[in-house]
């Protein structure tokens, strides 16, 4: 549409706003198109021009955090294989309840399908039933394992608290619901029985800003990618749970996309 000249178009358009800035259409794209700054600069235009209203911005804002806090929540309930609440009518509730595991019942949450919940259930059996899983013998052999993904040095010693990667990630809205920072500084002080239990991992959507900020050069995106990799393999998680949440994630992402609608159009 840029190409075409239809600039006023995309400003009036809630398609916009979808873009959550994780720029990983600029790392895809084998022409180096750079989409995400022409979407910042669409942005921009619809700002300067008063197209979007002041009090439209600040919705707009709350709903990238909401978005977060949504996920943070999604993620919690499905590697518990909890049921996950109608993301339509709870959507508000789930972005502004605490992240402490107290979501109240007050409406009849969403039951995962039949053949679903059959399957689950008979590879937890597996699961649980299966000889205890051989965890880390020790912090530092979990730490040496930590420390490279495919032979990629991550540098997770380097890091000095300047707080850039947690500064720059999409995702990373407050610290209590995503850290690329915190969750290096548990690998670096040894908390990895902690770490390869916590959901934050799983919230990481691989768009390397983070890496790409660190003056320190650390790689936080490869030592996220090794720490679900870990988790996995020491059974802190069920893989049949991860699957859920991939095909949750896709619905919290389109309730998203509703959630913006609603205020570009009111």
């Amino acid at each position: 549409m840029v190409a075409l000249g239809l600039i006023d178009e995309l400003v009036h358009s809630p398609e916009i706003w979808y873009c959550i800035s994780c720029r990983r259409c600029e790392q895809a794209c084998p022409m180096s198109v750079r989409p995400a700054r022409l979407i910042a600069a669409i942005r921009q235009e619809a700002y300067n021009s008063g197209v979007l209203s002041p009090e439209k911005q600040w919705r707009l804002r709350s709903v990238y955090s909401q978005l977060q806090r949504v996920r943070r929540h999604v993620v919690d309930l499905c590697l518990k294989g909890e049921p996950i609440p109608d993301l339509t009518s709870e959507w508000r509730r789930l972005a502004e309840a605490p992240l402490d595991g107290g979501l109240g019942t007050t409406q009849e949450p969403v039951r995962m399908g039949s053949s679903w919940a059959a399957r689950r259930a008979g590879i937890e059996d597996d699961f649980k039933s299966s000889h205890a899983a051989v965890r880390m013998s020790s912090s530092e052999a979990a730490r040496r394992a930590s420390r490279d993904y495919l032979r990629f040095a991550a540098n997770v010693d380097l890091c000095f608290t300047c707080i850039e990667c947690s500064n720059v990630c999409p995702v990373s809205c407050g610290r209590v619901v995503f850290d690329p920072m915190w969750i290096n500084r548990m690998v670096v002080f040894g908390f990895f029985e902690e770490i390869l239990r916590d959901p934050s991992i799983w919230l990481c959507i691989e768009c390397q800003s983070c890496t790409m900020a660190c003056p320190n050069e650390v790689k936080i995106h490869l030592l996220i990618k090794r720490l679900r990799e870990l988790s996995i393999k020491e059974r802190f998680i069920d893989p049949a749970l991860l699957i859920h949440w991939s095909k949750m994630e896709k619905l919290v992402y389109l309730q998203f996309i509703r959630e913006i609608d609603i205020v570009c159009n009111t």
